[in-house]
């Protein structure tokens, strides 16, 4: 149970704050004696002796979620998901990836409102943003409230229980509110697998094979619906949401469940798989020719079946920097498929590819020039002419040395040795799962529904160690 909520900046000054007990001091002096302890103390709870207080508090960019309470008795756990959830009920709200004090100060009408909602006199509510959006209309630097206004909430939410969470609460199911309906209703699958390879090229051994996936879900439909889905492979790490009948499954293997309405995530998996590398590299050699230019040479091969395709393949490539390329030549490249570029600033080649189907071979050279003693072209002075004309095309070596040496000052890695690819599957899950059958049932509207599955395998941390 907390005694008090507050929202601080990064100097752990208050920017809002709810009290939700009486016994206990004025919430300034408490703020007062957490900043003088934050400071000095990193553990995100600890505990004032003196008053007898517990602070427990998170941190998102430069803002500080703290929970106050009195009572030694406490699931800390319970409040630090608490806390957890609250940010990101925050981060939903305002469609950002962190929180900032401006973002605080200018809605601080909808974060009380937020507040009234997901506590309860101390009594922590863990409620579904998707519940919440349906309940709290406020806009996003709306109209401001006046501060009498503000304080006659704050006063008047804490006489009753909110009243909006107990209607969806009181049927066990809260994460689905009652009396949604749709004209259409439709439910969309998403099976979606990551995949992390990391080979050495050298010696052609994978150090690590993984896939990280997830069934995304987006539901559309009406009433009260059960959802039943079949899966062909049973993985032992499976995290389910909350909304899965974890009992049926265990029994069965399948997948009951009410889902609540829009998107969200259904489960989670990783496992090891044994796979050839879904692209290989055959060849990965510099060519000297004439002393004066340097050709790449890369050679890749995709081991998936000829009907499958890879698409937005991007393959990039580090420059070795054994050898001092001269920028201001324009380097050449050559190859049947794709676009290839030179990004000066990372010292990477580009390959680019749109789509590429499988046992497929094909490879990729790029020529650039070598500096000599020659390599800075002369300007021409002609007669009659003072001063000489200005030079009008930009010196690349000069460039390529000033941001060198800003990498070297700013502390920035130098480019990494290995080549990354980045891709995407469509229609195939490496692991080999798939969706059985999907049924669904309800039992009051009987209503015609349409679902949709669809997989993808994209890349997480595909690299050749070179």
């Amino acid at each position: 149970m907390a005694s008090a909520i507050g929202i601080l900046d990064s100097n752990a000054n208050c920017l809002i704050s709810r009290t939700y007990t009486t016994d206990i001091l004025p919430l300034s002096s408490i703020i007062e004696n957490f900043q003088k302890q934050y400071t000095k103390n990193l553990n995100p709870i600890f505990k004032d002796f003196e008053n007898g207080v517990h602070y427990i508090y998170i941190k998102s960019n430069d803002i500080i979620l703290l929970c106050i309470t009195y009572y030694d008795h406490i699931n800390s756990m319970t409040l630090f998901h608490f806390l957890y959830k609250f940010k990101e009920i925050l981060l939903n709200y305002f469609k950002t990836d962190e929180l900032n004090k401006d973002l605080i100060i200018d809605n601080f009408n909808l974060i009380y409102e937020i507040l009234d909602e997901v506590m309860d006199f101390g009594i922590p509510q863990f409620t579904d943003f998707t519940i919440l959006k349906d309940f709290i209309k406020l806009e996003l630097n709306e109209s401001k409230l006046d501060i009498s206004h503000s304080q006659k909430i704050e006063s008047d939410t804490l006489n009753y229980i909110n009243t909006s969470i107990l209607r969806t609460t009181t049927s066990n199911i809260s994460w689905r509110p009652k009396g949604i309906f749709y004209n259409k209703n439709e439910f969309f699958v998403d099976i979606i697998e990551n995949l992390t390879m990391n080979i050495d090229f050298h010696t052609n051994k994978i150090s690590k094979m993984e896939i990280k996936g997830s069934i995304n879900i987006k539901s559309y439909l009406s009433g009260m619906p059960i959802l039943k889905i079949g899966l062909n492979k049973k993985f032992k790490n499976l995290q389910f949401h909350q909304c899965v009948e974890l009992i049926k499954f265990n029994e069965i293997g399948e997948i009951s469940f009410i889902p609540p309405d829009g998107d969200f995530i259904l489960a989670t998996y990783s496992t090891p798989i044994k796979t050839l590398p879904i692209i290989q590299i055959l060849n990965h050699e510099y060519i000297t020719k004439n002393d004066n230019n340097i050709v790449l040479k890369l050679s890749i091969r995709t081991n998936l079946k000829q009907r499958t395709n890879l698409t937005n393949l991007k393959i990039s490539i580090p420059i070795s920097l054994n050898y001092d390329i001269d920028l201001n030549e324009t380097p050449l490249f050559k190859s049947k498929i794709g676009k290839v570029l030179y990004k000066l600033d990372q010292d990477l080649i580009i390959w680019e590819i749109d789509s590429l189907g499988g046992e497929r071979e094909f490879t990729m050279q790029a020529l650039f020039k070598l500096k000599t003693t020659t390599s800075e072209p002369k300007e021409k002075i002609e007669l009659g002419m003072d001063p000489p004309p200005r030079r009008t095309t930009p010196n690349f070596n000069k460039l390529k040395e000033s941001l060198d040496m800003n990498d070297d000052e700013d502390g920035l890695e130098k480019p990494l040795n290995f080549i990354k690819f980045e891709f995407e599957i469509p229609d195939m899950a490496l692991s080999g799962l798939k969706c059985e059958y999907l049924k669904i049932e309800e039992p009051m509207l009987k209503y015609p529904s349409f679902p949709w599955v669809r997989y993808k395998t994209i890349n997480d941390e595909y690299v050749y160690r070179l």
